[in-house]
Order: structure tokens, then sequence, then C-alpha cells
């Protein structure tokens, strides 16, 4: 099964992007801020948040673990750049394919927000 290359947010200047996203979008739990690249190609990198309300260390782990690998198996085309995805304490209740399905929809949410305030 195929899928697509998924890098972190690891600097401290491109945290601060999320301060005012290109774009936001939500689905069930997920709450998905994204901003937009200005490099040629960029790859598309994630970032993640989840508070303790979503459980202890493991349960955390486990739920980021779930959530890379939904967003590198989704089918729905992302346009490149950094997303930042905040969970509600639900998520840790869902099944994979309710994983996959909900953050695809926030995330598509996120950039068609972005391409209708900025172009």
């Amino acid at each position: 099964m195929g899928g697509r290359a998924l890098g972190r947010v690891t600097k401290r200047t491109e945290f601060l992007g999320f301060r005012r996203p290109t774009g936001r979008g939500r689905s069930g739990p997920f709450f998905v801020s994204f901003v937009a690249q200005d490099d040629q190609n960029p790859p598309i990198r994630l970032a993640f948040a989840i508070s303790k309300k979503c459980g202890g260390a493991v349960e955390r782990n486990r739920l980021r673990r779930r959530l890379r690998e939904a967003a590198r198996i989704l089918d729905a085309p992302m346009q490149s750049g950094l997303y930042l995805i905040r969970c509600e304490p639900e998520a840790t209740t869902l099944s994979f394919d309710h994983v996959v399905d909900r953050l695809g929809q926030a995330m598509t949410r996120a950039c068609q927000t972005g391409k209708e305030n900025h172009g």
C-alpha cells in the first residue's frame, strides 16, 4: 500500500507561522491549521498538538501515530505546506477508518479556506 511522504515541522519560525494560518478546518474531533509555503514545491509537513485530556503518554503517542498514518494514506489531494493537527479527547475512541475520514475532511477544509482567503 503506497502513500505520500510526510515530514515534520521542527523549526521555531515554522511554528510561529501557525499564529496566522493560511487556512483552518474542522471535522469531528480534529482541528487543522494550514500554512502555505512560498518555497518551490515544498513538502507536506505535520505538527501535532495533543493535550493530556486525550490520555496519558501512551494514548497520546498512539493517537499521533494513527494520525500520521491517516494523513499518509489520504486519498484527497493535499496542498503542500505545514499542517498543525489538534484533537479533542473523543479522537481516541474513533476507529481508524473514521480517523482517516474526519482528518481528510478537516485538512481539505483548511486548504479550501486558505484558497478563499489568499487568492
